[in-house]
């Protein structure tokens, strides 16, 4: 019996060591096959290859690149890195663990500062697609169409998608309107905010909803884009019948398109580009008035 037990104990050590070593082998080889030894990040493979030779270490490689990655960028100061390479190397790591949210948070700190928009919104959109509870990937994006690229159609998509997000903060909802309204798509936004009103007075008592400044922010909201995209449709009109878009929002009284201007929630003018035709409820535009003799020329 003693024999037995004796003999039993060297085989358990004997499986377990052999576990580590393979397991060691087994992640040795993977590296080697992803990363090329004279560039730290210089992908081999594509990230299927390297999924599928993870096996059931996919998270642990996930984590192993994400420090290579970090040991890389840290030598920014005395040489110059490859962030092409930086960006297949995040790719990697989310063909592994799409749901890590350290992946993309590196990814937001590198690569949209480095002319690299476009790949970090790939990796944002991934990010928002397999974390649904998370607003950040989303903001994150939108932030980038606004800052880096001037590009307010995307920005505001990409707010309105995250403001959706349970929990997420009431400005991107605010800001996400804005840009879209920006660029003509004040239905979209009207939608969405309207959406997100009708979820916080079923979640609300009534002295709740009085209560609650974020419901009474929305509404003033959709209000207010609600009249812009009125006045759009007459300015529209305006320059069916007369073959001009208006001087001022005024002439759509003077034309009989409507009755009255409607009031701003925000208590001031709404603003007006006889430039453009563009309205909005809280910008102010640049543009200095005609007087009457230059109105006669533009007629």
């Amino acid at each position: 019996m003693k024999y037995f037990r004796k003999n039993y104990l060297w085989v358990v050590l004997l499986l377990c060591l052999s576990v580590y070593l393979t397991s060691r082998i087994r992640l040795q080889s993977i590296s080697d096959l992803s990363y090329n030894s004279n560039s730290p990040l210089e992908v081999q493979n594509s990230p299927i290859i390297t999924r599928l030779f993870s096996l059931e270490y996919d998270g642990l490689l996930a984590d192993y690149l994400l420090l290579k990655i970090g040991a890389y960028t840290g030598k920014e100061k005395t040489q110059p890195l490859n962030y092409d390479a930086i960006y297949n190397a995040l790719k990697q790591v989310y063909s592994l663990d799409p749901y890590f949210q350290q992946s993309y948070i590196i990814a937001q700190g590198i690569l949209p500062w480095k002319n690299k928009v476009a790949e970090a919104n790939h990796l944002l959109e991934i990010s928002a697609h397999h974390r649904t509870w998370d607003w950040r990937p989303g903001y994150y994006a939108g932030t980038n169409c606004f800052y880096f690229l001037n590009d307010y159609a995307k920005a505001g998509r990409y707010f309105l998608q995250a403001a959706r997000i349970k929990g997420a903060p009431i400005l991107l909802a605010l800001l996400g309107a804005r840009f879209s309204s920006r660029v003509g798509n004040s239905s979209d936004a009207i939608q969405v905010l309207s959406t997100m009103i009708d979820n916080m007075r079923q979640n609300n008592t009534l002295p709740e909803q009085e209560k609650n400044p974020n419901l009474l922010e929305l509404e003033h909201r959709v209000e207010a884009l609600k009249m812009v995209l009125r006045l759009e449709k007459q300015v529209v009109k305006f320059k069916r019948q007369r073959g001009r878009i208006p001087f001022g929002l005024e002439e759509l009284v003077i034309a009989g398109i409507t009755p009255a201007l409607p009031k701003n929630p925000y208590k001031t003018p709404f603003s007006y580009s006889w430039q453009t035709g563009k309205i909005s409820f809280d910008q102010v535009h640049t543009e200095k008035n005609i007087d009457k003799k230059q109105r006669s020329e533009l007629r």
